[in-house]
């Protein structure tokens, strides 16, 4: 991750997150079956680091919060991949496995995915929800009558 955009108050927790990362890389590289056991252990230890950094994410200002949202949807998809892989704990029994590769790839290649997919996809996110389209939801969501409401029964 691009240490430079990371804010000081969570230099930290990125480098944790990479390592683990690093560490994830290692066990889905295997050539012999990923203990599941094992496995929960690093989907836990993200998660909870994912989730820190989430709950500091309220405190950054909004230049910083611009530099870190991209790197917080690649971990949410990171995250995706990984609940996917314990929902369907035999795809670990297999080494190197298609949806251990996918995964694999996927974290092997996050500086190239950050750049071309999740800062543009950041960007376009904070126009969508900063502009016109907000308003406009905003409105629509002030006016729309309640699902329970007697008028929406009579209809």
């Amino acid at each position: 991750m691009r240490p430079s955009k990371i804010p000081a108050g969570l230099t930290e927790e990125f480098s944790t997150i990479g390592d683990s990362l690093n560490g994830l890389s290692q066990l889905l590289l295997q050539d012999t079956e990923i203990d599941p056991d094992e496995f929960t252990c690093f989907v836990g230890d993200f998660t909870k680091l994912l989730n820190l950094v989430l709950r500091k994410y309220p405190d950054l200002g909004e230049e910083l919060k611009d530099d870190v949202r991209p790197h917080l949807l690649y971990l949410r998809q990171v995250q995706n991949y990984l609940v996917f892989l314990l929902r369907f704990p035999s795809i670990l029994n297999v080494p190197h496995h298609s949806e251990i590769q996918q995964t694999l790839d996927f974290i092997l290649n996050r500086e190239t995915l950050l750049e071309e997919k999740y800062v543009p996809l950041a960007l376009h996110e904070k126009r969508l929800f900063n502009g016109v389209f907000r308003d406009e939801l905003e409105a629509c969501l002030e006016h729309r009558t309640p699902p329970d409401s007697p008028s929406s029964i009579d209809s």
